[in-house]
């Protein structure tokens, strides 16, 4: 634990990204072996905890990010890539021949739910009241002033495309988090109702892997 990031500071609670993004620069030096694995750190109490003291000795407004520098584990990718899976294991799945399905594919939200982080602040105090403060320095080097996904070739040959726009998935994510926090029993049951909630809603826009098996051509 410690201030990873001149941005924020940064307390992580588990450890290793399964997907392996190689554009991911968050992942640490090309070349360097990492497990394959996800390790999870069971002393959250701890960790909060010591977040609490840095900020009462910081005494001012301060970010915190509390997870790995990596990409989360959210719904949209990884329905494409077990669907990807999916038909790879079974051809018949698809309606195209098996090499076209042997290549990389992107799975990510639709341009159209790209926001700027102050958007996406807003937006989450939609569902979690609280205040914020805009400490960015205007002269800092970004990574890219855009990041976005090309999905299409998701789209074309698997029938793959977002459920969920930016405004739901966010307050699906933020309902998580409370709850989780809140009650953190009832993070398992959450988990399985807002996957159960996902599955219904790609099954009733006509998503191949949800269960219309209809990739486009």
């Amino acid at each position: 634990m410690g201030n990873a990031c001149p941005n924020y500071w940064h307390f992580s609670p588990y450890g290793f990204c399964p997907y392996g993004c190689h554009y991911c620069y968050l992942a640490g030096t090309p070349g360097v072996w990492f497990s394959p694995s996800v390790k999870i750190f069971v002393n959250l109490d701890e960790i909060l905890g010591e977040v609490d003291r840095t900020a009462n000795q910081l005494g001012r407004p301060t970010a915190f990010y509390l997870g790995k520098l990596q990409d989360g584990l959210v719904l949209e990718p990884l329905s494409g890539y077990l669907w990807l899976g999916a038909v790879l294991h079974n051809p018949s799945l698809g309606h195209f021949p098996p090499e076209h399905y042997t290549g990389a594919f992107n799975f990510g939200p639709s341009l159209d739910s790209n926001r700027t982080v102050a958007s996406l602040v807003e937006e989450i105090l939609k569902h979690w009241p609280g205040r914020w403060e805009d400490r960015s320095a205007p002269n800092a080097v970004h990574e890219a002033k855009f990041l976005n996904l090309a999905t299409d070739k998701a789209h074309h040959l698997l029938g793959w495309s977002p459920v969920w726009n930016f405004e739901t998935t966010i307050q699906h994510t933020i309902d998580w988090y409370r709850s989780a926090t809140q009650a953190p029993e009832s993070a398992p049951s959450l988990t399985r109702k807002q996957i159960d909630l996902y599955t219904s809603h790609a099954q009733s826009k006509g998503i191949a892997w949800a269960g219309n098996n209809s990739t486009s051509q």
